[in-house]
């Protein structure tokens, strides 16, 4: 099966993460343009793969282990103990407990789009607040 996504580039992806204005933004725009399951260049990776979708998170949710140095390049983008750079021995509790409550319910998957919708509408209002770093929906603030 041949997970879908944008073309490869030279720059290692970096130039599209930049024009989206973050990686967020970025993930974003894939999502809609692909689906809840795509493959992206990442810089300081071959290949990435982004699931936007709660029960396919929940299902491989027992996948922990990643290179280390994967997310390296946003240590200096993201706040600490965000859950894109901790560790897995300090991330994997965290995911789990998150999935727990978010994954995999009915409920939460019949208003999964209002949801993000919701997310969305709050990251751009959020967003349009001046003097605010932590008002920005591409600083890697998410769960």
């Amino acid at each position: 099966m041949r997970i879908p996504g944008p073309e490869h580039q030279q720059d290692g992806g970096r130039s599209a993460v930049a024009a989206a204005g973050g990686l967020h933004r970025y993930q974003l725009h894939l999502h809609d343009t692909y689906g809840p399951v795509v493959r992206f260049q990442l810089p300081g990776a071959d290949t990435a793969v982004s699931v936007a979708d709660p029960v396919l998170l929940e299902a491989t949710a027992h996948v922990d282990k990643r290179p280390e140095e994967l997310f390296a390049f946003l240590d200096p983008l993201c706040e600490a103990g965000n859950l894109q750079v901790l560790p897995a021995d300090a991330h994997t509790p965290w995911r789990r407990l998150l999935l727990s409550v978010l994954a995999g319910r009915p409920a939460h998957e019949r208003h999964f789009t209002r949801f993000t919708e919701l997310a969305r509408e709050l990251a751009e209002r959020w967003a349009g607040q001046p003097g605010s770093p932590t008002a920005n929906p591409s600083s890697c603030s998410r769960s």
